[in-house]
């Protein structure tokens, strides 16, 4: 089974990547979707069509101050450099979501929006200057076709390709290296709600823009996951938790043709469209 991708520069110029869908029931699943969905536009609050990240100011405190506005409810500004304030406005986003979108009729791109920005701005601050995988989301767009699934089981367990397309994670919650890293509460109940490993089979897909080598973990993320590892797995009915489980993906498809994709993204940044 074969397809295509097109990517785009700044000048508008266009060039595409034919793929080769992997041969697996997970993949054949996922192109099963993306016929039913290609032609809708990607959600811009579920996607990073470019793989430069985008350094314009932080919209955090927009969204948050609109989101008041709508459900009647006090603004408060949040220091957008402060972690801790970032880590307060997720939890609420996580704890209020049904309650936002079923009580106020909020729409839900404005809700997948802030999720998206305070996502985008915490790489901001840590300094990141491009994103390692292009993605391509339909948030709530995708309605019947999003279904609960184990798709961890499922994940590469080699270096990531560049030029490769892959089902990786993309729930509403962390991934324990993250709940460490933004210094969540050192609580168990608290993680196992916020912490999550992918729990769906999804249309949405990413692409890697660059070769990628398995890391391992950090010691000092190991020694704080140690005491709550056997707990969480078992609340999600996992095995085992290693660093595969949040580099890779799902692989999905290859490029037909060998080349250097690296160099290949470093001009056609951006995303464009599906060519089935």
């Amino acid at each position: 089974m074969r397809f295509c991708l097109e990517f785009i520069n700044d000048q508008q110029n266009i060039d595409s990547i034919e793929y080769v869908l992997t041969e697996n029931n997970f993949s054949q699943r996922w192109f099963n979707k993306i016929k039913k969905i290609y032609r809708v536009p990607p959600s811009l609050g579920d996607s990073y069509l470019d793989c430069r990240l985008d350094r314009s100011p932080s919209r955090v405190n927009e969204l948050l101050e609109k989101i008041c506005r709508v459900t009647g409810t006090e603004f408060k500004k949040i220091d957008i450099t402060n972690q801790q304030d970032l880590n307060h406005a997720h939890q609420n986003f996580y704890e209020n979501l049904h309650k936002l979108f079923v009580e106020k009729r909020l729409e839900l791109d404005l809700l997948y929006q802030l999720h998206m920005e305070i996502h985008r701005t915490e790489s901001i601050n840590s300094g990141k200057e491009f994103v390692n995988f292009i993605s391509v989301g339909w948030a709530h767009r995708e309605g019947p076709l999003i279904e609960e699934h184990p798709a961890q089981k499922y994940y590469s367990k080699q270096a990531v390709k560049a030029g490769n397309l892959y089902a990786r994670w993309s729930e509403l919650g962390k991934l324990p290296t993250i709940y460490y890293r933004d210094q969540e509460p050192d609580d168990q109940n608290r993680f196992n709600a916020l912490s999550k490993p992918n729990l769906h089979h999804r249309a949405k897909f990413e692409i890697a823009i660059m070769d990628r080598e398995l890391q391992p973990f950090s010691q000092d993320f190991v020694d704080w996951f140690t005491p709550y590892k056997e707990g969480w797995l078992k609340h999600h009915g996992l095995d085992d938790w290693q660093p595969h489980d949040e580099q890779t993906g799902v692989a999905l498809a290859e490029p037909k043709t060998a080349k250097d994709y690296k160099s290949f993204f470093k001009i056609y940044t951006k995303f464009h469209r599906i060519i089935l």
